[in-house]
């Protein structure tokens, strides 16, 4: 019963199969104007969803662009004004004696950050939250509290929680120091996880990261857009305390993360318990001294079980002061990168379908077109490696590309069926009208108008093709090449009536042979092989005739 169930489905998918055989016959160079208007659809719509479900308006492949990142040709250089003050597994061991196990008190960190602004850093974005009272050293949050009250380039991170907690919260966005109303904004509640002291308050900048549906950094923000408000984030706080820049209202608010991968040099690390003992205690550090002026600062933790661990385009686990970093150069240098506009894409995508079904209608011998679609493909693949490699625009042909993959499978699925339609071959086996007489006819050079012409007459299912004598490699393939013949089946009439027709009719091919379907058994597959081995005969002493008096002449 099994077997029955299995059966049906494939014998109804042989037919299809074989029907499409024939009808892929009729529509010949049509097929491919159909095909690429139906593609061409397909991406406009697909272009407009994308359009829609965009916030920010950085659309792009994500995979695409983890590929080109990770074999581009060359990135800038990591700046040298950007320092990451490592919380390492070092620093945790250094301190411990003083100050025991992670966390330190609060003063460790507050004397650090004063001492950074007071030897002239530029901004010091302190990457860690610090939203809970230390109930064991009440004095070291006073004194934290009191130095953050002195500090003027300092950030403090605050958290952006999940939107369900909203209406729980007290706070609203307008309450936010250093938020920007627009003009649809809508004042309301927002959960966020603030520091507990008073004085960070007034400079605070978001630490959230932009995550895609795949849970990779790939993008930033200079504000996080909110309810029509943009609120600061610590890259962008640090943007502002540079003087190579000037503050905006987010005018390049969103871009796409030009990671340093093939820089050099990283961003140059420092470990806390070096900087704090050189600085602070006005130690020896064991590391040449860090200049502190004009320099961007970013503190955090990459020390096993503190450090917050990401996945980016460079791989499943970045630090994430790294990513701050790269954030922070990017939008001071200038170096963000932006894809180009998911229109002109899909302009790019429609002229390459376009493209190809035109080459296609026009008879491109397959071999050419497989090696012309090939190096089309990897072009597109060298072009948007070039882009992430030298400019700041990312000129992603992923999608132009992934559509001629589609339209390259649908045109070989066509021409599959439609070359092995016209030679009977395997699931397209002929089945022509009952007839007593089966015609051989040779074509001329102009043989797809003539083909054309008697499949018209005749019926698709009566005109079958033989290209070639001998497919397969044997003592006789370097021979019977070049060959080209036509079985026509008919009655006397039909052939009759179709060289009447017109003179035309009788040009671009030559009879050379005919023979009779019936034969003296009456098995229909031995009657079959009878019929094929007297048409290859006929063949065979034609080709055999023309072959010796080319050889003569």
């Amino acid at each position: 019963m099994n077997n029955r169930l299995f059966l049906k489905p494939l014998l109804l998918l042989v037919g299809l199969l074989a029907a499409y055989g024939l009808m892929a016959r009729r529509v010949r160079n049509r097929f491919y104007l159909y095909v690429s208007f139906a593609l061409s659809l397909a991406i406009v719509a697909y272009s407009y969803k994308l359009a829609l479900k965009s916030e920010d308006g950085l659309i792009y492949d994500g995979g695409s662009l983890d590929l080109a990142i990770k074999y581009r040709l060359a990135a800038p250089p990591a700046s040298k004004d950007i320092v990451i003050i490592d919380i390492d597994e070092r620093s945790l061991a250094d301190l411990a004696a003083e100050y025991g196990r992670w966390p330190w008190p609060r003063d460790v960190v507050a004397e650090l950050l004063l001492a950074l602004e007071d030897q002239g850093a530029a901004s010091v974005a302190l990457n860690l939250m610090l939203s809970d009272k230390d109930i064991n050293n009440p004095e070291a949050d006073e004194l934290l509290n009191a130095v953050a009250c002195e500090l003027k380039r300092t950030t403090f991170s605050m958290t952006r929680l999940a939107q369900q907690n909203d209406e729980l919260s007290g706070g609203r966005l307008s309450e936010i120091p250093g938020a920007l109303e627009t003009a649809d904004a809508d004042d309301k509640k927002i959960a966020l996880l603030l520091p507990f002291f008073p004085c960070a308050l007034s400079k605070l900048a978001l630490n959230n990261l932009v995550i895609d549906d795949d849970g990779l950094v790939r993008r930033a923000r200079e504000y996080w857009s909110e309810s029509g408000y943009l609120l600061p984030t610590i890259a962008g706080r640090a943007k502002e305390s540079s003087p190579q820049t000037a503050k905006n209202t987010a005018d390049q608010n969103a871009f796409l993360i030009n990671w340093r991968n093939r820089s050099d040099k990283g961003y140059h690390r420092v470990p806390f318990s070096d900087l704090y003992r050189n600085l602070v205690r006005g130690e020896e550090a064991s590391q040449p001294q860090t200049s502190i002026q004009g320099k961007h600062f970013v503190i955090g933790a990459s020390a096993p079980g503190i450090a917050v661990l990401k996945g980016t385009s460079l791989g499943p686990t970045t630090d994430d002061n790294e990513i701050i970093a790269t954030m922070i150069d990017d939008l001071i240098s200038g170096t963000g990168l932006t894809p180009i506009d998911i229109w002109l894409n899909a302009a790019i995508s429609c002229a390459f379908v376009f493209f190809l079904s035109l080459l296609f209608g026009r008879g491109l011998d397959e071999d050419v077109a497989d090696i012309f679609f090939i190096v089309l493909e990897f072009a597109a693949i060298a072009v948007t490696i070039i882009s992430v490699s030298y400019f700041s625009v990312v000129v992603d042909l992923s999608a132009p590309a992934a559509a001629g993959v589609i339209l390259f499978s649908i045109v070989k699925i066509h021409q599959y069926a439609e070359r092995n339609s016209r030679k009977g071959i395997g699931l397209f086996g002929p089945n022509p009208d009952p007839s007593s007489i089966v015609r051989v006819v040779q074509l001329s050079d102009d043989h797809e108008v003539v083909l054309g012409r008697l499949e018209s007459y005749f019926g698709l299912k009566n005109v079958v093709e033989v290209d070639q004598l001998v497919q397969d490699s044997n003592i006789l393939s370097d021979v019977l090449v070049e060959s080209r013949y036509l079985f026509i089946f008919s009655d006397l009439d039909a052939w009759t009536t179709f060289q009447d027709s017109s003179e035309d009719s009788k040009e671009g091919y030559e009879l050379i042979g005919e023979t009779h379907r019936a034969s003296e058994t009456d098995d229909e597959q031995t009657e079959w092989r009878l019929l094929m081995a007297r048409l290859a005969s006929i063949c065979l002493d034609h080709y055999a005739t023309s072959f010796t008096r080319r050889d003569s002449g």
